[in-house]
């Protein structure tokens, strides 16, 4: 820090804003991949019942798939 005592005033003063700038900066980054996990998470619990439903469809029309094939092949 010997360096820092060196500076005039105005110097130490432009340090300590770029300091607290990029601060600043780092918390938004982060705060904003926060919010972006957060938003994902909400996305996907939205979309968990759709794609539950879409198989239980897809395992009703499979079942429904042999009744057809074995009805079609007595004709």
């Amino acid at each position: 820090m010997n360096w820092f005592n060196n500076l005039k005033i105005g110097s130490k003063l432009l340090v300590a804003v770029l300091l607290l700038c990029v601060n600043a900066s780092l918390m938004g980054a982060v705060g904003m991949k926060q919010m972006e996990a957060t938003r994902s998470g909400k996305l996907l619990e939205e979309l968990v019942p759709n794609i539950r439903k879409t198989a239980d469809l897809v395992q009703e029309v499979s079942a429904a798939l042999p009744d057809e094939d074995r009805e079609s092949k007595r004709f």
